[in-house]
């Protein structure tokens, strides 16, 4: 009951977190896609091993990490192409 409502809290957050980022840059709404799909599959795999609480907050640091760093790279090329 707990980890169903914790998976349930983690994807209503992120709705309303995406829901107010149209003035955010790209690093920032890459930090958040990649935290929400990070988070959702941490939870799936945490739910196979035992482990769903482990599985959606590492997920989501490192999917958040990942979109991040992704998105800011991108931000930089396009800076350079278009500049």
């Amino acid at each position: 009951m707990i980890k169903k409502l914790l998976v349930w809290f983690m994807i209503l957050s992120f709705l309303a977190a995406s829901m107010g980022c149209a003035e955010w840059n790209r690093t920032k709404q890459g930090a958040a896609v990649g935290a929400g799909v990070g988070g959702a599959a941490g939870a799936i795999v945490g739910y196979a091993t035992g482990y769903t609480v482990a599985g959606i907050l590492i997920g989501a640091v490192v999917g958040g990490a990942a979109g991040a760093y992704i998105e800011n790279y991108m931000d930089k090329q396009a800076l350079i192409l278009y500049s």
